[in-house]
């Protein structure tokens, strides 16, 4: 709350802000709007102050959301997926930036709810010029609200996975939401991965301009080679190397898909070159600190099938010969699916590790349990594996640091694996 704000007591995750309506007010608020029916959840010595009723918060703030971006016109990219969403919102933001320093917006964190997307357009300033936004979906029609008030020129969409599937019900409900993004009325343009041909032939079949992004001979955006500090792609006709010093899972696709973007919003080569440069990452994904004297990679903000696979890949060409620790917390919301995409990610350490005695695996989580117990049945040795029910019987890994030279944490945000290390 800031002064001179006006407040909209929601109910979120079944909070109901209406009883903090007073201290709102206390801290700058000049007014309120209240749901009707709610009139008993506040002091009604708090109705002098400047309010109104609506039937339902929800569809007001939408609504208003709607009369804003009726009054702008900025170009607005949209970024969606299971999986790199934050990072790939943030390399456009970084290329915007570049691009137009002064008249750019870029959503703040991993806010891409309905509730949180409407409260950014209505601070969008009415002379932005461009701006990048992360949509994410929970349930079946999450993405038309927000399609509804964003209005973007362009939608992006990377991947569908398997995060939330436990939310959706099942595997089609979950890709028949995240494909509809490309249905987009006001989307001129489509951002898709050309390694998923299921995606790429429906982008195609809307009409719309559509270019692709990967590693495959038909892609727009190609990577053609990868190293630590560069990233060769072919950009249409044109070979371009991209310095690119930052750490990331996936950091190629996410480069590729970001130049993607910002092309299909014509921003120029010049641009996309000085905001990749000074691009230094995106914090708890795949982020690089000194634990002590050790290195350690905090990947573990979200988790998902994907991006387990993609952040271990990434890891392994880190590793080289080092005494290597993984700290692996659960995925949460994978439904029926999640004991065999658990067991799943066992088999990826062997075939990327091996049984190497330099490698140790510390599980936290109930469904983490499952790594562990896979990687037994796979040949790894008691000495190497370690399960703690939560992060604080985790914290006693901490005694166990300078036994390793890199120690990498992965897992779902509920799992807190960040407090391990957040005040050692």
């Amino acid at each position: 709350m800031k002064s001179g704000d006006w407040f909209l007591p929601m109910t979120i995750k079944e909070i109901n802000q209406h009883a903090l309506i007073a201290e709102a007010l206390s801290r700058g608020a000049v007014g309120f709007t209240y749901e009707q029916g709610q009139r008993d959840s506040f002091d009604s010595s708090l109705l002098k102050t400047s309010n109104f009723a609506v039937p339902n918060l929800r569809d007001y703030l939408f609504s208003l959301a709607r009369e804003k971006r009726a009054q702008i016109n900025p170009q607005i990219a949209v970024i969606a997926g299971s999986a790199g969403k934050t990072s790939v919102k943030e390399l456009v933001g970084a290329i915007l930036k570049s691009w137009h320093p002064q008249k750019y917006f870029i959503s703040p964190d991993n806010q891409n709810t309905k509730i949180a997307l409407a409260t950014q357009i209505l601070r969008l300033p009415s002379d932005c010029q461009c701006a990048s936004f992360e949509m994410g979906a929970r349930r079946v029609n999450d993405f038309a609200i927000p399609l509804s008030y964003l209005q973007p020129s362009v939608v992006a969409l990377l991947n569908i996975g398997s995060a939330h599937v436990g939310e959706f019900g099942c595997k089609e409900n979950l890709w028949n939401e995240k494909i509809s993004c490309l249905n987009s009325e006001s989307a001129k343009s489509l951002v898709v991965p050309s390694d998923n041909l299921l995606i790429l032939e429906y982008a195609m079949q809307t009409g719309k301009n559509v270019l692709s992004f990967g590693y495959s001979k038909q892609s727009s955006i190609r990577i053609l080679d990868e190293t630590t500090e560069q990233i060769t792609l072919r950009i249409m006709d044109d070979t371009v190397k991209l310095d690119c010093p930052f750490q990331g899972a996936a950091k190629a696709l996410n480069v590729a898909a970001s130049v993607a973007v910002a092309k299909s919003m014509g921003a120029p080569l010049s641009a996309i070159q000085d905001g990749l440069q000074k691009f230094d990452g995106v914090p708890r994904r795949f982020q690089l600190f000194q634990w002590d004297r050790v290195t350690a990679i905090d990947d573990a903000f979200n988790a998902s099938p994907e991006s387990y696979a993609e952040g271990l890949q990434r890891l392994k060409k880190l590793s080289n010969e080092k005494r290597l620790l993984l700290v692996l917390g659960s995925m949460l919301e994978l439904g029926e699916s999640a004991e065999a995409e658990h067991r799943k990610v066992a088999h990826q350490i062997k075939d990327l590790f091996g049984l190497s005695a330099r490698v140790a695996v510390a599980t936290v989580g109930t469904e983490a349990n499952w790594i562990h117990q896979e990687l037994k049945s796979l040949g790894f040795s008691s000495d190497q594996l370690q399960h703690f029910q939560s992060a604080a019987d985790a914290r006693r890994i901490q005694n166990q640091r300078l036994e390793f030279d890199l120690i990498y944490f992965k897992g779902s945000k509920s799992i807190q694996l960040q407090t391990i290390f957040g005040d050692s």
